[in-house]
């Protein structure tokens, strides 16, 4: 009995010495995966931390970027207001050049027909003129013919009786008949200052038309402006270019532009001389 509870015993305790050691080998296999465990989650955790340190910086990145762009934005805002203004503006001026370019193309028109009227009335001073003039030729040949005879009277009578037609003879012919030439004279003279006027040879811009590329100036054909002149810009000491001439009349002319000059370069008050 006491060999077969010895037994019993022995066999106890090996089987609680295996369950031991074999719980001892579980727990270290468990401590040595949960060891891995916790490194992988710290090696995952240590990468989770760095990944949401670059979404950090990204994300200030990304802002940074958005501020930029918003600024950019603002400006973009800031320039097609600026443009839309400027477009406004630039409609404002073509209006105006456009109304302008209408009551000078009126002006040429009157101009043009007070031109032909004061060349009806020039036709008509000449004519007048002309005969003026035939009449002082005859009023000159006629005071010739009477001082001839004047002469020979004196000749053919005494001088006692010579005496009183010294005083009739030049009363009557003289004085009478030559009183029309001082007025012959006077309309003469009328009428060359009437023609003949002097005006500088300078001028300056009076309207700039930038869509058909042309300018008119305050100076024509009085101050010797010719079709086909060439005038010389210049804003104060500053030589722009040239311009050449298409079309004149008496106190204005209209002038294309020669290159390089063109029309954004010049402006209302420039001045413009006759090119020699």
């Amino acid at each position: 009995m006491k060999n077969n509870s010895g037994k019993t015993l022995t066999i106890f305790l090996i089987v609680i010495a295996t369950l031991l050691i074999s719980l001892t080998v579980i727990a270290v296999f468990f401590f040595l995966q949960e060891v891995e465990l916790r490194k992988s989650a710290e090696i995952n955790l240590e990468q989770m931390q760095m990944m949401e340190s670059n979404l950090q910086n990204d994300l200030k990145e990304a802002k940074k970027q958005v501020f930029l762009l918003q600024e950019k934005n603002k400006e973009s805002d800031e320039k097609i207001e600026g443009l839309m203004e400027d477009l406004d503006l630039e409609k404002g001026l073509r209006e105006e050049i456009k109304k302008d370019y209408r009551q000078l193309r009126e002006m040429f028109e009157t101009v043009n027909k007070e031109k032909e009227q004061m060349q009806k009335d020039y036709t008509a001073l000449e004519e007048k003129n002309a005969f003026l003039q035939k009449e002082m030729t005859s009023t000159a040949e006629k005071h010739k013919e009477l001082q001839r005879q004047y002469e020979q009277m004196k000749k053919n009578y005494q001088p006692a009786e010579a005496a009183p037609m010294t005083e009739e003879m030049p009363a009557v012919p003289m004085t009478g008949t030559l009183q029309p030439a001082p007025q012959a004279a006077a309309q003469d003279v009328d009428l060359k200052t009437i023609v003949i006027n002097q005006e500088p040879k300078k001028g300056t811009v009076v309207s700039v038309d930038t869509q058909t590329n042309f300018i008119i100036v305050n100076i024509g054909e009085k101050s010797g402006v010719n079709a086909d002149s060439v005038l010389s810009v210049y804003r104060g000491d500053q030589y722009l270019g040239d311009v050449v001439v298409t079309r004149v009349l008496p106190d204005m002319a209209a002038a294309d532009f020669l290159p390089p000059l063109k029309s954004s370069q010049v402006r209302k008050n420039d001045q413009v001389i006759i090119k020699q």
